[in-house]
């Protein structure tokens, strides 16, 4: 079975902080990509298209590769 995934954009502000106080710098867009339960999440840099490419890759994976791809893209920033 597939899991559906979504991708939600976090407004940040000209400091550099979110709605919730969090810090998160300036730049590019940034997107929270999470499945529908919630169990597997990463934060990501770039247009919406960039996103959803990100989460169709992440998709894609076999649930073996998927924590291991996720820490790549958290760490890195990019899944290339």
């Amino acid at each position: 079975m597939t899991t559906k995934w979504y991708s939600r954009r976090i407004i940040i502000n000209r400091q550099g902080y979110d709605a919730s106080g969090n810090y998160w710098g300036c730049g590019k867009p940034l997107y929270w990509c999470h499945d529908q339960e919630d169990t597997q999440d990463f934060y990501i840099r770039g247009t919406k298209d960039y996103a959803r490419a990100t989460i169709d890759f992440i998709r894609n994976l076999p649930e073996a590769d998927r924590e291991r791809a996720i820490h790549r893209i958290t760490s890195t920033g990019t899944w290339h």
